[in-house]
């Protein structure tokens, strides 16, 4: 009886992850500093996160292909997830870096007016509160928009989409040996 040729070992997903990681990364980071450099950080803002999910979408995808190619052509929905998130992961440490120092050191100033206009906001949705529900209200914002919770629930949320991207993208391109 003849056997089947064993694979060789399995290309190094951790490249694969670290460089398509590093490019999403660095492409919502550009896309920040551009907004904030022609003053259009608050206006505009919802265009780095377009461009986030574009990267994020395309990047994964090349990453899950590349890896799929440099398999044999085989890709099982687990090395596509430990691609994806993988790759998300990085780029979200990348943004919370940027987002922290952003917040802390580039221009504090900003980031206490978005608070402010936060606070703005929820006393006129609600013009009957009170100085103490608006010192708590303005205390939960504060806590909600603190550098370290930004930072985790950016990378939360960048882990959480790609895991449904590469889900979605693992699923379609799934092919094992016993495809067949």
């Amino acid at each position: 009886m003849e056997s089947k040729p064993i694979m060789e070992s399995k290309p190094n997903s951790i490249e694969i992850m670290l460089s398509n990681g590093i490019v999403i990364g660095l492409i919502t980071v550009v896309a920040s500093v551009v907004l904030y450099t022609i003053g259009e950080i608050k206006t505009l803002g919802w265009v780095a996160n377009i461009l986030w999910f574009i990267a994020m979408i395309t990047f994964i995808i090349l990453g899950i292909l590349k890896f799929k190619k440099k398999n044999e052509g085989y890709l099982s929905l687990g090395d596509a997830l430990k691609i994806g998130v993988g790759a998300a992961a990085i780029a979200a440490v990348i943004s919370s870096i940027y987002q922290v120092l952003f917040m802390l050191v580039i221009d504090p100033a900003l980031y206490q007016q978005l608070i402010d206009d936060q606070v703005l906001k929820t006393m006129n949705g609600n013009p009957s509160m009170t100085k103490e529900q608006i010192k708590t209200t303005r205390s939960a914002i504060e806590f909600m928009s603190s550098p370290l919770m930004i930072a985790a629930m950016g990378i939360l949320w960048y882990c959480f989409m790609g895991f449904i991207i590469s889900l979605i993208s693992g699923l379609a391109m799934k092919k094992t040996e016993d495809s067949f």
